[in-house]
């Protein structure tokens, strides 16, 4: 890096326009990290450092020293997405080994891939919609 440090980070404001989502709110503090050379578990390390001294200095949070790593692929296959929300509890399953060898001609020898959602709940979560409907 031109400046001669191989690695530094900041914690800056940044303002996020996609004020509809309540979970968001209009102004969040976003942590940039320059690093040169850097490999992958460098920086998740050094980012894991960072983020539970700042939560542990400000007493934000209590967490555990070490965060949860989710691969790609597992995100993909479990949430179905590359950022998931881990407090929301639906998961897929993925039953394509279970559907392998049935009879069924939609599922006999293709590849294809069955996944399932579990909901429980539903009315609740009806709800929920129901009521986020009726306010807009």
């Amino acid at each position: 890096m031109v400046s001669g440090f191989d690695k530094y980070f900041q914690i800056a404001p940044c303002f996020v326009t996609r004020m509809r989502e309540q979970t968001v709110p209009g102004r969040v503090l976003s942590p940039d990290f320059e690093m040169a050379f850097a490999t992958q578990e460098e920086v998740l390390n050094i980012c894991e450092d960072v983020i539970y001294d700042t939560f542990v200095t400000f007493r934000i949070r209590r967490l555990r020293r070490s965060l949860r790593r989710i691969t790609y692929a597992d995100a993909m296959m479990t949430y179905g997405s590359d950022k998931p929300d881990l407090r929301n509890p639906l998961l897929i399953c993925d039953l394509t080994a279970f559907f392998a060898d049935v009879a069924f001609p939609a599922f006999r020898g293709k590849p294809v891939r069955v996944s399932w959602l579990t909901v429980e709940a539903i009315e609740e979560i009806l709800r929920r919609f129901t009521e986020i409907r009726d306010v807009r």
